[in-house]
């Protein structure tokens, strides 16, 4: 509450919003890559962010070599005293809702104050938690050894991580359709869902 407080108290509430949003989406990004089911398993909800260029669900199979290589995931291991795999995997589960609750909240909050595109299908949240989530698979993937994925699926090759992270920046500062001048910017095949 205190930060929804914090967001209409702002002079500027587009980009209050716009950070709190962000901040919760990079975490969930950063918790949802490591807990979606494996490729063979069915989705568990509306949208299966493993048909998305760079998420692929194979990550959570590397857990606890993650959290000797993280520090976030270690302090997690750390923070909930996480024994066994499956406890480690719980604690991540838990601190993805956590932060999909912000996001939710704070995309709500942004939709109310009109910080939308009017048709729903060229609205930006969703593909800027994807460019986060493939950014943030990308950055495990190296920290693991693991094949680049984004890489070969992007006309960026190597530089398609650095590209998708930049996504951030088009929200943060205020573009009116972060999704829409990110696409331009990378107007090779850049569309993201």
């Amino acid at each position: 509450m205190q930060q929804v407080s914090e967001v209409f108290r702002s002079s500027n509430k587009v980009l209050a919003v716009r950070e709190k949003l962000a901040n919760n989406v990079l975490m969930l990004a950063k918790y949802m890559v490591l807990i979606l089911p494996p490729p063979q398993e069915p989705c568990r909800g509306s949208v299966d962010w493993r048909k998305l260029p760079g998420i692929s669900g194979e990550l959570g199979a590397h857990l606890e070599q993650l959290a000797l290589l993280d520090d976030e995931i270690r302090q997690l291991r750390e923070k909930s005293e996480s024994k066994t795999s499956q406890e480690l995997r719980q604690a991540g589960e838990f601190a993805y809702d956590r932060y999909r609750l912000g996001v939710a909240v704070f995309d709500s909050i942004r939709r109310r104050i009109g910080d939308r595109h009017p048709d729903e299908n060229k609205d930006w949240v969703r593909p800027f938690i994807h460019a986060m989530c493939a950014w943030e698979e990308a950055n495990y993937r190296k920290k693991l050894n693991l094949p680049d994925i984004l890489c070969q699926l992007d006309d960026f090759g190597e530089l398609a991580s650095l590209k998708y992270s930049t996504f951030l920046s088009f929200v943060t500062q205020g573009e009116r359709y972060p999704n829409l001048a990110w696409e331009e910017a990378y107007a090779r095949n850049a569309r993201v869902v």
